[in-house]
């Protein structure tokens, strides 16, 4: 992997503060793009190849056994792309204490954010997720109109993947005191500043739940991409394997909602990892046939959660759901052929689905 290369994805993952920073470096470092090697897509797998340069270019050592044998079985394990091995380390304690040390800014300030649908957020400024609240005051309207949309005072709403808290504490205003809002979330930095917004907007209704959601318990390896984002791997059960990342628990959703009278609205935002999600709900969707939320990923649902997206689907019209595709331009009940065609035929990486069990 050349150095100009991996200069571009520092680029990518870095807040913009932090890249003004650079920009000295940066330059520096364009002299040296002369003898790149031929280029190759930022989606390309990642090899052990790319975690030795990365410590080599990254971080600005030789990789220690451990932190080396980590990030090798994270590569070998899963197709994890360059750009998201990059994340992995831009977003490490070492790496931004580096660049701190010849001047970087210090990413992850909190800011507050008066959300126009009311209550208050507080997001980083190194979330992407966080910068757009903090333009326009809300996030993917498209799906926030769908879930004010289902729920009513009193209902049951389960957040997996409530990242910093923005539609737990949409939801948990929506639904009232008599209403409760079960918030699924794994990363220790995202736990606490979702506290925080429970806390700042006096939010009693809402039940934090610190773990990962998947079709079996386990202990498995969180790993910090940017901002409000991460991503889970399998543990191998050695101090190797659990790399820069963080140990934490998960649960199926069975488990977690087994005491819940009512579950009304699901809505799941967990990197690919949805499939996993589905088959440890199965007496949940049974029992309570809760609308569902959902971004629809094939690619990210075949490489985390080892199934294809026309077979999830599939199993959620066997038990009796349909779809609805949102955004711009959606209008009634879609079939799953059609949810597949929607995903063909536009450009990002994934379309936002909701599925209800017909009357």
């Amino acid at each position: 992997m050349s150095e100009s290369r991996l200069r571009n994805l520092v680029r990518r993952a870095l807040p913009s503060d932090v890249r003004a920073q650079l920009r000295r470096a940066r330059n520096a470092a364009r002299r040296l793009e002369s003898q790149r090697a031929s280029r190759r897509r930022f989606d390309e797998r990642a090899s052990t190849a790319d975690v030795a340069a990365c410590y080599r270019l990254l971080l600005g050592r030789t990789p220690d056994e451990r932190g080396y044998q980590g990030y090798a079985s994270l590569v070998r394990g899963r197709a994890v792309a360059v750009d998201e091995l990059t994340r992995y380390f831009v977003n490490s304690p070492e790496f931004l204490d580096r660049w701190q040390r010849i001047g970087g800014a210090a990413p992850g300030h909190l800011a507050g954010v008066h959300l126009s649908g009311g209550g208050t957020l507080y997001v980083r400024d190194d979330d992407a997720v966080g910068v757009e609240m903090r333009r326009q005051r809300s996030y993917e309207p498209h799906v926030t109109s769908a879930v004010l949309r289902t729920l009513r005072r009193g209902s049951v709403f389960v957040d997996v993947g409530a990242s910093t808290g923005y539609f737990t504490v949409v939801a948990a205003r929506a639904v009232g005191p008599e209403g409760k809002v079960v918030a699924c979330e794994p990363g220790p930095q995202n736990q606490s500043v979702l506290l925080l917004n429970t806390v700042v907007n006096g939010l009693g209704n809402v039940r934090l739940v610190p773990c990962a959601v998947s079709d079996g318990s386990a202990v498995l390896v969180y790993h910090r991409l940017g901002g409000g984002n991460g991503a889970i791997a399998a543990f191998d059960g050695t101090p190797e394997g659990m790399g820069t990342g963080d140990l934490v628990q998960a649960r199926r959703l069975d488990d977690i909602l087994a005491g819940e009278a009512r579950v009304d609205l699901v809505k799941i935002d967990v990197e690919g990892a949805e499939g996993r999600v589905l088959a440890g709900a199965g007496e949940t969707l049974r029992r309570h046939a809760p609308t569902l939320l959902f971004e629809f990923s094939p690619p990210g649902l075949q490489a985390v959660s080892g199934v294809r997206g026309e077979d999830l689907l599939a199993g959620l019209e066997g038990l009796g759901y349909r779809f609805r595709i949102l955004g711009p331009g959606s209008s009634g009940m879609a079939s799953a052929e059609a949810v597949l065609r929607d995903y063909r035929g536009q450009a990002g990486d994934h379309i936002d689905v909701m599925a209800s069990v017909s009357p």
